[in-house]
C-alpha cells in the first residue's frame, strides 16, 4: 500500500515545502501570530523540549531554535529529509533526528513541552490511529 508523502518524497529525495524566509521577519511573524491564535505565549517556548513531526524543508525548525527552546527533536519517516535538515539547522542547542515511519507504532518514550505536528495527521491514511500512537504509551 502506498503512504501518502512518505513514498512521494522517497522517490524525490527531499519534502518540496520550502517557505521563502528572504522576506526577513515575515516568516517568524506569521508563527509568532500563528502560536498566539493557538494560546501558545512566546515564553512556552523558553527552554522547551520540542519534538516536531513531520518537519518537512524546515523552515519552521529554524524558526523554533530561534524562540529560546532547550533541546529539538525532528521526527520523520523519510531519510533524504532528516539528512537535509542536519546540513541546514546549525546550532548549540541540542538536536536530534529521528526516522520514525507513521505506519509504525512510536515506541520513544521521551518528554516534551512541546509536540509540533502541522499538517501532518490529516494525510495519514488513518489518522486517528496515527495520533494515537503519539499520545498513548
Amino acid at each position: 500500500m502506498k503512504k501518502p508523502f512518505i513514498d512521494f518524497y522517497t522517490e524525490i529525495g527531499f519534502a518540496p515545502t520550502q517557505q521563502s524566509l528572504g522576506m526577513g521577519a515575515t516568516h517568524q511573524l506569521n508563527r509568532t501570530n500563528l502560536y498566539r491564535k493557538l494560546g501558545l505565549h512566546p515564553r512556552v517556548f523558553k527552554d522547551a523540549k520540542v519534538l516536531e513531526i513531520g518537519p518537512g524543508s524546515g523552515e519552521n525548525s529554524i524558526d523554533l531554535l530561534n524562540r529560546g527552546i532547550s533541546s529539538l527533536k525532528l521526527s520523520d519517516a523519510v531519510p533524504s529529509v532528516l539528512q537535509s535538515l542536519s546540513h541546514k539547522v546549525s546550532t548549540q542547542i541540542p538536536i536530534s533526528l529521528e526516522i520514525h515511519d507513521a505506519s509504525m507504532p512510536y515506541l520513544n518514550h521521551d518528554t516534551f513541552e512541546i509536540v509540533i505536528c502541522e499538517g501532518v495527521i490529516p494525510l495519514q491514511i488513518d489518522p486517528v490511529t496515527f495520533f494515537l500512537m503519539f499520545v498513548l504509551e
